[in-house]
């Protein structure tokens, strides 16, 4: 399914797609080109919203929530690229406002944000988990955190942040709530204050991150096989087998079988990589690679 150049007034919900109090599911479809003040791409207002295999692109919020806004519900985003939205204040890839969320074996993309969260913006008194997603080349015009921008509970896992732009705090992270970061990659990111890749105001727990220069890390987003875009890793790098293999568990606390393309083992010579890609890790019916 394609829903695309959708129009709604400039303070309104869902350009392309709302879903007030509902159940939906979103599958194998695109959802571009869309426009309204909250939501662009798909709003989701105290319902339930699963988008799986899908592309959200190129919508714009004059508000909030550029590609997806989940208000007051609960939402799973998995498999899926959020790339090319904006919204002119924050979240301008995803927004999670007082609700539920998980993110998934995904690709946050390329979003723009005037003031907060590019790629992510999370502003809930509920949890919002992210596990082996790739946040990349997304910015903050004007603020702060222009990969994620985290002001509730959230906990990162396995997770690969890299080559976002914030004009002030946080080009990578500005985590002003309760953050749990481990097994994840903050890198190449950069900001107008100290320290560039993520800023970490709020409750902080976690560990085994790389943050700051990694060696043997691939700065462009590719297709590295599966079906969201990822930065992998080279031979010699730093997050090979130095994760902490208790931690890279789902949001239901699984231990993780597949990096963030489908890749397995995650365990790769027993001890899993940081970031969202396994060196070494085979996906289903393709050929083993090494670089």
């Amino acid at each position: 399914v394609t829903v695309r150049h959708g129009i709604r007034p400039s303070a309104d919900f869902g350009g392309g797609i709302l879903n007030f109090g509902g159940t939906l599911t979103i599958a194998n479809s695109t959802i571009s080109g869309n426009s309204t003040g909250y939501g662009a791409g798909i709003s989701s207002i105290g319902g339930t919203l699963t988008v799986i295999n899908s592309t959200v692109f190129g919508n714009s919020a004059n508000y909030k929530g550029g590609g997806i806004e989940n208000s007051n519900g609960t939402a799973t985003i998995t498999n899926s690229t959020i790339s090319g939205n904006s919204a002119a204040d924050s979240g301008g890839g995803v927004r999670n406002s007082v609700g539920q969320m998980q993110i998934a074996n995904s690709t946050i993309s390329g979003n723009t944000a005037g003031h907060f969260g590019g790629g992510i913006h999370n502003y809930s008194d509920q949890m919002l988990v992210v596990t082996n997603t790739t946040i990349s080349g997304n910015s903050a015009t004007f603020e702060r955190g222009g990969g994620f921008a985290n002001e509730g509970p959230a906990t990162v896992t396995n997770s690969t942040i890299a080559g976002n732009t914030a004009n002030q705090l946080g080009g990578g992270i500005w985590n002003f709530g309760s953050l749990a970061l481990n097994n994840t990659i903050i890198t190449g990111n950069s900001a107008s204050a100290f320290p560039v890749d993520g800023n970490f105001s709020g409750v902080f727990s976690g560990g085994n991150n790389l943050i700051g220069a990694v060696t043997g890390f691939d700065l462009i987003l590719s297709d590295n096989g599966g079906p969201t875009k990822t930065h992998k890793l080279l031979a010699g790098s730093d997050a090979i087998d130095t994760g902490n293999n208790a931690a890279a568990v789902d949001a239901v606390s699984q231990s993780l079988t597949t990096d963030q393309r489908g890749a397995s083992p995650r365990q790769f010579n027993g001890t899993v990589d940081i970031g969202a890609y396994e060196f070494g890790a085979v996906i289903p019916n393709s050929p083993p690679t090494w670089t």
